[in-house]
């Protein structure tokens, strides 16, 4: 397909996601000039020099909460976590030479573009019939011929029955003498027909028909090797695939977290948090801990602080600082000990906490609809037992302080939140949600049956707890993507305040924000009618973090429309 039209490459949907490839190729150089990959509505456009999400500009590696893009070899390589795609292409000057297209299902008979297999006339397949584009002249000349001749006659071993579909498919791809146009037919065939090939494969590299792929700075090519180069960040990189690549030599790694294209000794291999380079040697300190930067691994003292659990929506983050959504609305066991046991129960509706009850020794203590009660008697300012002592700190929050020291916040409003902060000697055997506390995260997924899982879901429906009717949990699950654009437009557009508001950028170096930004985006967009006060909780949540490690913010609520929240 010479044309200079825009095509469907394909177009298919999974699981009610709408997926569309769009391809165009420059008029003269037949390279392939723009694609689009639009996902759910989200469009990525791939151009010769630049990659685009929802019409901005992107470097990678690009982390957004559906989809990722980033280097893989010479190419550069897209992902998506909302259908089974992969999207691989390869830049060369003037274009896009090659594109490949996965798809991890099998065809369906809705699939339509040019790489289906429904029989579809290739001019019904265009974007839009009625722009004008062109298709050149595709008469070869004597050179074309001759040279596609001197590739062909040592393919012949290996490309079989085949070998005359490509001799006339060949001299239509070398147009106008272009190398990058015949260079990506040529590769093509030898790296994915004639690769296991020996002669054929010796012959190719020595015949230097298509030179090699250029390199930046001071990475050398590598004809085979990993698709991801060892690096400061990841040293030893394991992959089951092989592809051209750019490495460096010497036993270097690439610096990629100050310039990919410089090779330094892993030692001299910088270090990073929350955005900011440091420098080996260097190091950052918090109420909690000191850390210094060794050989690109940031080394830290003990812990200084007592461990603490958090339940914020969906998002959990255990004694030992491992995080984790909650698979589905339940009533859960959040954690317990031995003579106590905290409990939480999640709306039908929302997906937030509706009520919260502390079993302590004899002692019974519920919150709900804004209210805190011991059995059937309301505690509106304070209460005094042999086991705990329960004030309200202000409109939103109330603590229980334990006679063992344990102290447990509850936010009241505008969404319940809950957080839990064990004592610093802590030596109780403890299970839940929050996990263990012994300051080893690879067992913090122990279920109550005592299994240690390796994800999260069947880990946490283990501490579900039986609701009327015998039902644990809603039947649905919580949902992990956005699936209201106008919802999600507006939850980025707030939730960007953790990293673009300046109020926020003294605690950057101490707690990275994109976690919670990617947290805040999620809550807001799944959230019900009153998205205000999801936005403003996720924000909140990042403040008091941050003021739990000592660092003080600004007016953060007045500049981020949150001033009615006193939190």
């Amino acid at each position: 397909m010479r044309s200079s039209c825009r095509y469907y490459l394909t177009h298919f949907t999974h699981d009610n996601f709408e997926c569309s490839i769009i391809v165009q190729r420059d008029k003269d150089s037949l390279l392939m000039s723009r694609v689009e990959i639009i996902i759910n509505g989200l469009i990525t456009v791939l151009e010769a020099k630049s990659i685009t999400v929802k019409s901005e500009s992107v470097s990678l590696p690009y982390d957004q909460t559906y989809l990722k893009i980033f280097d893989y070899g010479v190419y550069k390589r897209l992902t998506s976590s909302l259908i089974p795609l992969t999207v691989t292409w390869n830049n060369v000057t003037g274009g896009i030479e090659t594109l490949w297209v996965e798809i991890e299902q099998e065809l369906k008979p809705d699939t339509t573009g040019l790489c289906s297999n429904n029989g579809s006339q290739v001019e019904k397949l265009r974007v839009s019939p009625g722009d004008f584009c062109e298709t050149p002249d595709v008469s070869p000349d004597y050179n074309e011929v001759l040279e596609c001749g001197t590739f062909i006659s040592p393919a012949i071993g290996c490309l079989g029955n085949k070998k005359k579909i490509y001799q006339n498919i060949c001299p239509k791809n070398n147009h106008k003498a272009s190398k990058e146009v015949k260079c990506s037919f040529f590769n093509e065939i030898a790296k994915s027909l004639c690769r296991k090939d020996d002669n054929f494969w010796t012959w190719w590299i020595e015949s230097k028909l298509c030179e090699e792929p250029t390199c930046p700075g001071e990475l050398k090519f590598n004809e085979t090797g990993s698709p991801f180069a060892p690096s400061c960040s990841n040293p030893n990189p394991s992959s089951s695939e092989t592809v051209q690549t750019c490495v460096c030599t010497d036993g270097k790694v690439r610096n990629d977290r100050v310039n990919a294209s410089q090779c330094v000794r892993s030692s001299d291999c910088p270090c990073v948090f929350a955005g900011k380079i440091y420098q080996p040697g260097t190091s950052r300190n918090t109420r909690c801990q000191s850390c210094s930067c060794n050989g690109g691994n940031w080394v830290c003292s003990a812990n200084i602080c007592p461990p603490k659990c958090t339940v914020e929506g969906q998002f959990v983050e255990t004694f030992d600082g491992k995080p984790y959504t909650l698979p589905r609305k339940c009533r859960y066991v959040v954690s317990k000990g031995s003579n106590w046991t905290i409990k939480a129960d999640f709306s039908a509706s929302e997906i937030e906490v509706t009520k919260v009850v502390i079993e302590l020794f004899e002692e019974t203590y519920t919150f709900e609809d804004n209210k805190v009660k011991l059995k059937e008697k309301e505690i509106t300012e304070f209460h005094k037992s042999d086991q705990a002592l329960v004030f309200w700190q202000s409109s939103m929050f109330v603590l229980v302080q334990t006679s063992f020291d344990m102290k447990i916040q509850v936010q009241m409003s505008p969404i319940m939140q809950l957080y839990i902060t064990l004592p610093g000697n802590n030596i109780e055997t403890l299970s839940g949600l929050c996990g263990n506390g012994n300051n080893d995260t690879t067992d913090d997924f122990t279920s109550s049956n005592n299994i240690r899982e390796s994800s999260s879901g069947p880990f946490a429906l283990s501490w579900a707890y039986g609701l009327t009717g015998g039902s644990q949990c809603t039947t649905e699950d919580i949902p992990t993507v956005c699936v209201n654009s106008a919802a999600e437009i507006f939850a980025a557009d707030r939730c960007a305040a953790l990293i673009n508001n300046k109020v926020f950028a003294e605690c950057h170096s101490y707690i990275s924000p994109e976690a919670y930004q990617a947290d805040c985006i999620k809550t807001t967009c799944t959230c019900g009618s009153n998205k205000e006060d999801c936005v403003c909780t996720a924000l909140g949540n990042y403040a008091k973090a941050c003021t739990g490690l000592g660092i003080k913010l600004g007016d953060w609520r007045s500049s981020t429309n949150c001033s009615r929240f006193t939190f």
